[in-house]
Order: C-alpha cells, then sequence, then structure tokens
C-alpha cells in the first residue's frame, strides 16, 4: 500500500520500494497478492504494483504479469505496461503479445514494446524491430529499435543499422543507437560509416563514430585518436580511448589538447586523467606553463594531476606558487608537493625550501 501511494516507482524517489527490494522474500509475495485481489482495480494503482513487482520480483512472477496483461485490453497502456514488467524479471511468455503490440497505432506503446523485446533478447523480434528502423515519422521509435538490437545482438540487423546511421535527415538519438548498436555488435563493416561520422558537426555522432572505432582491431586508429584529440567536444573521448589502446606515441597529442585554451571543462577531467595514466615526457612542465593563466577550477584539477605523472623536477616551481596562489589552490599545491615528494610539510613554505635546496647559500665568488 505505501508503494501506491508513491508518485513514481523509482526506488531513488520511493522509499517504500527501496524497502521492499531489500525484503524481497516478503515484499514480492505481498505485492502479487494484492494484485490478484486488485486485478480490476484502477489501472495506475495495477500499473504500479506490477512495475513494482517487477523490480522486486523474481522470475517466478512473471506469468502473473502476463495474466493480468492478456485480461486488460491489448491496445490500452496497463496492458503493454504490465508486459514490459513482465519482460524485467525475463519472462518469455510475453514475447507474442509484445510482438502483436509492434503492430498498433501508439508509438508510446510500440516503443515501450521495442525496449521490454529488447531486454528479453528475443530474435524474433529482429525482422519487426529492422522494420521500424525505417519509420522515419516515428523517430523516437527509431532510436528504440536500434537500441533493442544492439541489445538482441543479431548480426543481421548490421545492415538497416548501417542506412539508420548514416542517414542524413534522421533524429540524432536514433543515430547516435544505431552508433551504439553497431559498436556493441562489433562489426567491422561499420568502420567506413564511422570514419565518416566521427567529424560530424553533431560532436555526439562523433563520439559515438569515436568509439564504435575504438573496439575495433584498425590499424589506422591512432591517427583517427590524434586527430579527435585535436577536435573540440571529441577529447574526452579521443583521451579515453589513446589509454585504453596504450598509445605511447600519442603523448604530445594529448599534452596539447590538455594546454589548449578551447579545451572545454566537461572534457577536461578526461584528458587529464588520460596524462596521468601515461605520463609522456614534457606534460608536467607544459600543465605548469598552462597553470599560470588558467582560472583556479582548472589549476585545482592540474594540480591534482601531477602527482599521477610522478616528475619530481617540477617540485621547486611547485613551491614558488605556494607564496602567490589563491588558498583554495595553495592547499592543492600542498597535496601535489607531498604526493609527489612523500613528505608533510603542509604549507610550511620555508620547509619545502630547504627540502628543495632552495634555501641554500649561493657560494662567495672567488
Amino acid at each position: 500500500e505505501d508503494i501506491l501511494e508513491c508518485t513514481t516507482v523509482d526506488r531513488s524517489v520511493c522509499r517504500a520500494l527501496e524497502s521492499a527490494v531489500q525484503q524481497q522474500e516478503t515484499s514480492a509475495p505481498l505485492l502479487a497478492t494484492w494484485l490478484r485481489a486488485h486485478q480490476n482495480a484502477d489501472a495506475i494503482q495495477v500499473e504500479r504494483a506490477g512495475i513494482a513487482l517487477s523490480i522486486v520480483g523474481s522470475t517466478k512472477h512473471g506469468p502473473l504479469l502476463v495474466e493480468l496483461a492478456k485480461a486488460r485490453k491489448a491496445d490500452s497502456d496497463l496492458h503493454v505496461q504490465l508486459l514490459a514488467a513482465a519482460a524485467r524479471v525475463a519472462e518469455n511468455s510475453a514475447v507474442a503479445p509484445l510482438l502483436d503490440v509492434l503492430g498498433t497505432t501508439s508509438a508510446r506503446n510500440r516503443i515501450i514494446a521495442v525496449g521490454a523485446l529488447g531486454l528479453l533478447r528475443e530474435k524474433s523480434a529482429v525482422s519487426k524491430l529492422t522494420a521500424a528502423l525505417t519509420d522515419n515519422k516515428q523517430p523516437r521509435l527509431q532510436a528504440a529499435a536500434a537500441h533493442a538490437l544492439g541489445m538482441i545482438g543479431d548480426q543481421s540487423a548490421v545492415p538497416s543499422l548501417l542506412n539508420l546511421a548514416g542517414a542524413v535527415s534522421v533524429y540524432v538519438p536514433a543515430r547516435v543507437k544505431a552508433l551504439q548498436a553497431l559498436t556493441v555488435l562489433k562489426s567491422s563493416e561499420a568502420v567506413v560509416t564511422a570514419t565518416i561520422l566521427i567529424d560530424h558537426p553533431t560532436r555526439e555522432i562523433g563520439r559515438a563514430a569515436l568509439r564504435l572505432l575504438v573496439e575495433q582491431p584498425a590499424p589506422f586508429l591512432e591517427p583517427v585518436i590524434a586527430f579527435a584529440l585535436q577536435t573540440p567536444m571529441l577529447r574526452g573521448e579521443a583521451a579515453r580511448a589513446a589509454v585504453t589502446g596504450k598509445f605511447k606515441r600519442l603523448g604530445p597529442a594529448l599534452i596539447a589538447a590538455a594546454i589548449d585554451p578551447s579545451l572545454d571543462p566537461s572534457e577536461r577531467t578526461w584528458v587529464l586523467e588520460a596524462l596521468g595514466s601515461m605520463s609522456p615526457p614534457g606534460s608536467s612542465p607544459a600543465l605548469l606553463k598552462r597553470f599560470e593563466s588558467a582560472k583556479p577550477a582548472f589549476q585545482i584539477e592540474i594540480l591534482k594531476t601531477l602527482p599521477d605523472i610522478g616528475d619530481r623536477t617540477i617540485i621547486p616551481t611547485l613551491i614558488g606558487y605556494l607564496t602567490i596562489a589563491e588558498r583554495d589552490v595553495a592547499n592543492y599545491v600542498v597535496y601535489a608537493l607531498e604526493n609527489l615528494s612523500g613528505k608533510r610539510l603542509g604549507n610550511n613554505i620555508d620547509a619545502w625550501r630547504d627540502f628543495a635546496g632552495l634555501n641554500q647559500a649561493e657560494p662567495a665568488p672567488p
């Protein structure tokens, strides 16, 4: 009853549902009993209870959800929601009625059914899902079908997914989902399409194309990543790819990306983490040069990265920053110094200068 009072059946919002998940052995039978006793109750309540059961329950409750779905009109929202709930608990008897939903006129219900068939990894749905990829009047359905085909993993879907990914006047999320599905399918046929799309003006498509290429054992991947490191809003993905592929020769390109003034804050962390992981020669001095003109938030990210690179020769330069950096930044200067040196000298500038030999008197002239 407490679950039904929640405005949405979401564990992060509905405390009663979260509690029910923690007590699955007792709460699942209670939900199933409520559904049997109230199957003709208000549709919203039945839908909430059915979804909750699919989140809380086990596979043994799947037949009940399909039974309740079949008791409702085949074109009703509740019918489809209960079938989708059954799919969440891997109930294969939901397949046939879900396939029937694909022939209805409700776009919303078709999208839900497509997602459910994807969850079930249902190969018999592939032909209908590939047909849905061509429905340009229903772009959200195209996106859902592409995602489902990736989940099902049938190679016969590759040509249709390639067509969708390369289509010019198609809903961008649908093209992205097509590229993601081709990535999951590890389609070598998609390499040419992805190579063309990596420089697409819609960077979401470019990033999806780059992710696809990274999964391919292509000999030209290193120059592709080098190009992406020079391209705004592709740099984060390219940095991760460089680390994954251990492309040591991309060190200079990574450094250039990190110190480029146009580097977007959303990509900065990935690029700096890649530098910390690969530690290319010259990266610490380059970052310190960029540090001087960077805003405090970027300065802090640089200082957090320097210990991962491990270049101790920059310690004297860092000590100099202790006297000029803002307080919050100076704390991270200390963090970098302590992690590079292994010493715990806090913000004691004289102690750091002694450690680095900066307080030694210069020899008298002859």
